[in-house]
């Protein structure tokens, strides 16, 4: 299981995610999270932007602990979201990779919170992977209920180019992508993210 977590730029303390990771039970993963509306993205290392702020990835094998540990990442990041997901890896080349889009999804009014998981899972992820993606990393995140979220999607690419390519061939060449994305989304609140040093 995952928890998605945001908080304020200046709540994330390395010490404490690092203190965190220590204890073996979980993995934490920390992004710098900025807005970002389709305009080019800034480089890699560029300082960031206005609105930005911390995602915490959490990983952990026992679902047992998900209380706890969303109780005490709350506490020790001053979250402004925090909820638990169920992780779906759809695709990991290992490549190195520089930025991330992660998008918080809302689905169609016509879906369901079940149709509208099943459909991404079994049906747009293959969709996608089979379009030559040129992503390295592809992640689907599928919430419960009760959370403000449908979803949330990781997208891991080399560079920014990569990505506005990405997004220029889903708009110009992959009609049957675009198509299905209307299908699945009422909205997606879309951010990039960058690896944050945690030493």
């Amino acid at each position: 299981m995952k928890l998605v977590c945001r908080c304020p730029l200046d709540a994330f303390r390395p010490e404490a995610a690092d203190a965190l990771a220590a204890r073996g039970e979980v993995d934490v993963s920390a992004y710098t999270l900025t807005p970002h509306d389709g305009a080019d993205l800034a480089p890699p290392g560029a300082a960031a932007g206005a609105g930005a702020e911390a995602l915490l990835l959490v990983r952990f094998a026992d679902p047992s602990h998900a209380q706890r540990l969303l109780d005490e990442v709350r506490a020790s990041f001053r979250c402004t979201e925090a909820f638990p997901v169920r992780e779906h890896l759809v695709h990991d080349d290992g490549a190195a990779t520089t930025v991330a889009r992660i998008g918080f999804l809302r689905r169609s009014a016509a879906l369901t919170r079940e149709q509208f998981q099943d459909h991404w899972t079994s049906v747009h992820a293959p969709l996608v992977m089979a379009h030559d993606p040129l992503f390295h990393r592809y992640v689907l995140n599928l919430t419960e209920a009760g959370c403000p979220w449908d979803g949330v999607v990781e997208q891991y690419f080399a560079d920014p180019a990569a990505w506005a390519q990405h997004d220029r061939l889903i708009v110009a060449e992959r009609a049957a992508v675009r198509e299905d994305i209307a299908y699945l989304l009422d909205s997606m609140v879309q951010h990039a993210g960058v690896p944050m040093a945690r030493r």
